[in-house]
């Protein structure tokens, strides 16, 4: 990237970065960390014309091993979103392609893709 002067890097972490949940201080401090990073990047490599961002998704239906998720529902959750529906993993990759792209002005931000779920 720094040898054509532009490039572009997505990563990818979760709301609990921004607000906390209690009992999983290990996955806060990395989502958290991983924003950070973003930032820091952001400011390292923007004059090399390559920017960074993060996308935030919120509940996102995937296919996923439900026993390790035993309080998930998709129905109940859709409920309390502004949207009254749970995302699509499409639609996260719509917003990486998205920022991939010609978006060279948007550096050092999070994209939250959550149905309006980080408004409360």
């Amino acid at each position: 990237m720094t040898s054509v002067g532009r490039g572009r890097i997505v990563n990818i972490s979760g709301r609990d970065g921004f607000a906390g949940r209690a009992n999983r201080a290990h996955g806060v401090t990395v989502k958290a960390g991983l924003h950070g990073f973003t930032k820091a990047l952001a400011v390292e490599l923007g004059p090399l014309g390559i920017t960074t961002n993060t996308v935030v998704p919120g509940v996102i239906h995937t296919v996923r091993p439900m026993e390790h998720y035993p309080n998930l529902d998709y129905e109940e959750r859709a409920t309390r979103l502004p949207v009254r529906r749970v995302g699509r993993v499409e639609e996260i990759a719509r917003t990486c392609v998205f920022l991939a792209t010609d978006t060279g002005y948007i550096n050092g931000t999070a994209i939250h893709v959550n149905g309006g779920e980080s408004l409360f």
